[in-house]
């Protein structure tokens, strides 16, 4: 991870990694996602995201979302958890 983490850019960071069958597949074999995402709030409508994150929750068709793939048979996904939380960060 490290020799990777050395070209990738500042902000893009790889913090864990699994070996896996050489059949997997890491759009189609994985049971769910996690993706955590962080940034500069100091201009964005918190109570506005916050709202909008309780909508996200549940069974929705993302087909608006995604591009055009022939392969999919469904754009239907569950969102089963949503949080936005405020943290610190020192020295950026």
């Amino acid at each position: 991870m490290h020799i990777l983490n050395k070209v990738l850019p500042d902000d893009i960071r790889i913090l864990g990694c699994e070996t896996v069958d050489d059949d997997f597949d890491a759009r189609f074999s994985c049971l769910y996602r996690q993706y955590k995402y962080f940034m500069n709030v100091s201009e964005l409508d918190i109570d506005a995201m916050r709202n909008g994150i309780e909508r996200l929750i549940g069974t929705h068709d993302f087909r608006n979302f995604c591009k055009i793939d022939l392969n999919m048979k469904t754009f239907v996904r569950r969102i089963i958890s949503f949080e936005l939380e405020i943290v610190e960060c020192s020295g950026v």
